[in-house]
């Protein structure tokens, strides 16, 4: 029997559900795009109003700017204004509105990083989600580091919500994670009560195995092949305890959305809400079932700059459902309403995590384009490792770091810019396999070369030996494992150097000689001990 966990959350309800008590005039931003009849319309008895909501891919995206804008505690308040109940004395915005954290939530920012997702945690615990699935950077530091924060133990940190992981195996012990876990906040679905209704939450994760550090995953699957069926089964189990609406959340764009819609039991459809994520898109989808009546599918973009959400009128009289509208919903610059409460802790992480930190140099230089500076982190890692030749993925550069022209330059913007723990391996490999490494994955991974020695498209069946900078990620990935005939496995090392520190000790470095810091300039850095 698949874990699913009952949260009964009971509101004060009030008795007679009349339409001019639950009347909610909604009027779209012009943000995004919507689909669905306009919610303006007027409640029949029986009805009840309300709104889903997901926030995929946050990658630890919680501060505000220097205009007191686009942070964390911004989104929570324009969720708030979502509710029936915002502005209403003594009515709560949280009991019309279901909301889940839909993976990726941590990794890519120093504020989160650092912290090891705390930071953003806590902010979750203040905007009071309702739930969270797991994305594939939720690996990047080792599972155990995120279930830790839903094994009861406050003294680490805790959430006040479950994870819903529906799909994750773990091969060792043959079981899913949420069966196998003995704490009752790691579950495969839940049930939350909004308004009087039940609703049930399920959290998968697509195939992203291949996004995911190879040593990380090794004891994990999401058994794509049976996803759907995993799903079905779930849903089951969520609709015989008594879940009247559920929500999907898959940390995966919208492949399997049709599959999804379609599922049924006993005639009924089980599915009712998509919310998608991993591909950083910004969509709202028409899902068709068989029938042809459809499904909204939603994807709220990264990095805190939307949210997707899908306002329905349920009947608690048929069980009819009526989608009002959904869309995604951008967080503007001009958007400088936020929750005190949510800022609050995430100025108190900012206090203590970034305050202190050092500043390393003046940049001369405003980075437009976070691929523009590929080239010196080529540099800074081939200085740093002695190597002949260096290879990263294009992923592994997420931003510009913020860094422009005249401004001091800290070691959060390199978190910002990098903030994978991916360790460098160095690595000896004959000229013909790095030839055709670097012709073959161009399209994933960007390249570097010593001075004064061949371009990596001029050794082609050269079968000399030479030394190559990896980024752990791509060199234990399934990419690379076809050109593992050209390299000397016993002469291969682990320096344990993350390429993210080589490039702030080199900032360091620059500022130290009283430099103005440039990605064009000639590495500070010299070789390091590994």
């Amino acid at each position: 029997m698949s874990k699913i966990f009952k949260k009964i959350v009971t509101f004060l309800v009030v008795a007679a559900l009349s339409s001019s008590l639950f009347a909610c005039e909604f009027k779209p931003s012009g943000n995004g795009s919507a689909g669905g009849s306009s919610g303006g319309s007027q409640l029949k008895p029986g009805d009840v109003e309300l709104t889903f909501v997901s926030i995929n891919d946050l990658h630890g995206s919680i501060e505000q700017n220097e205009n007191g804008t686009a942070g964390i505690s911004n989104t929570a308040a324009a969720i708030d204004k979502l509710s029936a109940n915002y502005g209403k004395n003594g009515k709560d915005v949280r009991d019309d509105i279901v909301l889940f954290g839909n993976g990726d939530m941590f990794q890519g920012t120093a504020i989160s990083n650092m912290s090891k997702g705390r930071s953003v945690i806590e902010a979750m615990n203040d905007m009071r989600f309702d739930g969270m699935g797991l994305g594939n950077h939720e690996f990047d530091w080792g599972l155990d580091t995120v279930t830790a924060y839903f094994d009861g133990d406050k003294s680490n940190g805790e959430a006040n919500f479950p994870l819903v992981a529906a799909n994750v195996y773990k091969t060792s012990a043959s079981g899913y994670i949420a069966d196998l876990s003995n704490d009752d906040n790691v579950v495969n679905g839940v049930i939350v009560e909004k308004s009087g209704v039940k609703v049930g939450l399920i959290g998968v994760i697509g195939p992203c195995e291949n996004s995911i550090l190879a040593t990380m995953i090794s004891d994990y699957s999401f058994r794509k092949d049976y996803i759907t069926e995993r799903v079905k089964k779930v849903a089951f189990e969520l609709k015989n305890d008594g879940a009247e609406i559920i929500s999907l959340n898959i940390h995966y764009d919208y492949y399997y959305n049709e599959e999804f819609a379609s599922l049924e039991s006993d005639g009924d459809y089980l599915i009712d809400v998509i919310f998608n994520g991993h591909s950083h898109s910004t969509y709202s989808k028409e899902v068709k079932r068989p029938d042809g009546t459809i499904v909204p599918a939603v994807q709220g973009g990264s990095n805190n700059k939307a949210f997707a959400y899908v306002k329905l009128t349920y009947s608690t009289e048929n069980g009819h459902i009526e989608y009002n509208n959904y869309r995604y919903e951008k967080i503007t610059d001009k958007n400088t309403v936020y929750d005190k409460k949510v800022e609050a802790t995430v100025r108190n992480y900012k206090e203590s995590l970034l305050s202190s930190l050092p500043v390393l140099a003046v940049s001369s230089v405003t980075i437009s384009d976070r691929y523009a500076i590929s080239d010196y982190v080529s540099k800074v890692a081939i200085s740093a490792l002695g190597t002949d030749y260096f290879a990263s993925n294009y992923g592994g550069l997420r931003s510009t770091g913020d860094i422009t022209a005249g401004n001091p330059i800290k070691e959060d913007a390199f978190y910002k810019i990098i903030p994978f723990d991916n360790a460098m391996y160095v690595v000896k490999m004959q000229g013909d396999g790095i030839y055709k490494f670097c012709t073959e994955q161009s399209s994933y991974n960007y390249y570097g070369y010593r001075k004064g020695v061949k371009q990596p498209e001029e050794l082609e069946g050269d079968m000399n030996y030479y030394t190559i900078a990896i980024i752990d990620y791509v060199y234990l990935g399934e990419y690379f494992q076809p050109y593992m005939e050209y390299v000397d496995k016993e002469n291969t090392a682990n320096t344990q150097l993350y390429l993210r520190d080589m490039l702030v000790e080199d900032a360091r470095l620059c500022g130290k000689a009283n430099k103005r810091w440039n990605y064009n300039n000639t590495p500070f850095i010299t070789k390091l001990d590994f």
